[in-house]
Order: structure tokens, then sequence, then C-alpha cells
């Protein structure tokens, strides 16, 4: 193998988390949009085109709510993989905050790799949905920054607890 001298590769190691949900994946899924949101797109692009900070911080710490979270994009796998005889309940998430992401990036650009962070769902053993995604931690500590460590631990806390809310039977 050759190696290019502009090129840098950084080996570490990522911790996956995988939680088996008690919960059915539709029932899954609808909890998590019930928790989650995902911010006005529209909403975002003018603010953004027009450089109305406040507002569009502002748009952003509603949209994140209480998870501190939100929606920022899916891939329905479970579309053409099942389409192909896979998984026919298999959906990524990409969860995040820009504005705890715009943080990190002003440190390190590259940052951007793991914002927002990809959540993966899919269907388990009957009546049960099994949630799969890289411990934040683990991955922001690559850039052995202080920020980073501090983030990545913030994050794996609120992943933590939207698991814990998801499950929670009283969040039907």
């Amino acid at each position: 193998m050759t190696t290019d001298p502009n090129t840098l590769r950084l080996t570490f190691t990522a911790t996956r988390v995988q939680s088996t949900l008690p919960i059915p994946f539709d029932e899954t899924l609808r909890r998590l949009h019930a928790l989650v949101h995902r911010p006005n797109r529209r909403c975002l692009a003018f603010l953004a085109r027009f450089s109305l900070r406040e507002r569009l911080r502002r748009h952003l710490e509603r949209a994140a709510g209480d998870t501190g979270l939100m929606i920022l994009g899916s891939v329905r796998h479970d579309a053409v993989i099942g389409a192909l005889g896979g998984p026919r309940q298999a959906r990524l998430f990409l969860i995040g905050n820009p504005l705890t992401a715009l943080g990190l990036l002003r440190v390190h650009s590259e940052a951007g790799v793991y914002a927002p962070l990809r959540v993966m769902f899919h269907g388990g053993a009957p009546g049960t949905t099994v949630v799969t995604y890289d411990a934040p931690s683990s991955l922001l500590d690559s850039f052995n920054h202080p920020l980073f460590s501090a983030t990545g631990r913030e994050l794996d806390g609120r992943l933590a607890g939207l698991l814990a809310r998801l499950a929670d039977k009283r969040a039907a």
C-alpha cells in the first residue's frame, strides 16, 4: 500500500452500543418522533440565508427540546433492503444538535464526520426494537481534546436518556 504524504490515517477504537427495547419497532419510531423533532427546514434555510443568527439559534433550541437532540435526516434501509429480502424494519437516523456541533467544528472542522450521530433502529425478536450506535465519547476522544471528551460524554448521556425514555412504559 502506498502512502500519500498528504493523507493522515488515524486508527482508534470506538465503542458500539446496542440496546434492545421491549417495544415493537413501529411503536418505538412513534415514540422517537414524539420525543425528538425535526427542525423546520424552510425556516432554517431562511434564517441561515439572511444571517439571522439569534433567531436561528432560538429555532434550533426549540427544535432540540428537552432531549437536546433533533432528527436531522434519515435513511429508510427497509425500503430498498427489505425489497431485496433483507430486514423489513430498519431505519438509520441522523440525530444531533447543530449548536453542539458548532463548538466542535470551531476547533476541528473535520469533527463534522461525527455530526450528526448515526443511530440505527431495527426490528429484533418479536415485540422488540434494537438500537445501535457508536458511543459519541469513543468517537470524539479520537481528537484528543478536552472539549471533545466533555462533549462526547454529554452526548453519551443524551442518547442513554433518550433510550430510557423510549423504553419507559409511561411514554406510551
